[in-house]
């Protein structure tokens, strides 16, 4: 089979403005800030990526307005991100000399669990509020977070990746 970049990149970024859409709409439910989506040319790679129509303002924002839809294509990769700095260091990334050794990988997942964990850090009075308010007593909301935290930050990393090999798929 042969690979086909520029066809898997169109679905991927059909994906992508899907689920951009889905997540405007949950916005709008919930009374947030949609965002619209815009494009730059960061060294010679077209990068999408989602700007709210008006800044969020704030001291403490809810967890949700850490994150953007961001997304691009090097080559063969596409990259699905939730901010458009990480997006940029993804392509810098890419675009480093590839070594000879060739990954039989389909599909590859990472998510690096430590930013996950200094968010939390930062939001843990909101969450554990949020967690008293379905039905935990301030101990047991306590050590939900105190839990979470302590797993985010035991794993560094999930590493999720796929591969074809002869007539089998692999996980």
């Amino acid at each position: 089979m042969r690979a086909k970049p520029k066809e898997g990149a169109e679905l991927f970024q059909l994906f992508f403005q899907t689920f951009s859409s889905i997540l405007n709409i949950q916005a709008g439910q919930q009374g947030r800030q949609p965002w619209i989506l815009e494009s730059e040319t960061y060294k010679d790679t077209k990068i999408l990526f989602g700007r709210y129509l008006q800044k969020p303002s704030g001291k403490r924002l809810p967890l949700v307005f850490n994150f953007r839809p961001d997304s691009a294509r090097v080559g063969d990769q596409f990259i699905i991100s939730s901010s458009l700095s990480l997006c940029r260091q993804l392509v810098d990334e890419l675009k480093k000399p590839a070594s000879k050794k060739r990954l039989e990988k389909n599909l590859n997942v990472q998510f690096q669990l430590g930013p996950f964990a200094d968010i939390l850090e930062a939001n843990k009075d909101f969450l554990q509020a949020q967690r008293i308010r379905k039905g935990r007593n301030p101990q047991q909301a306590q050590q939900d977070i105190a839990l979470l935290l302590k797993v985010l930050r035991y794993f560094q990393a999930l590493d999720l990746s796929t591969r074809a090999s002869g007539d089998s798929f692999q996980t």
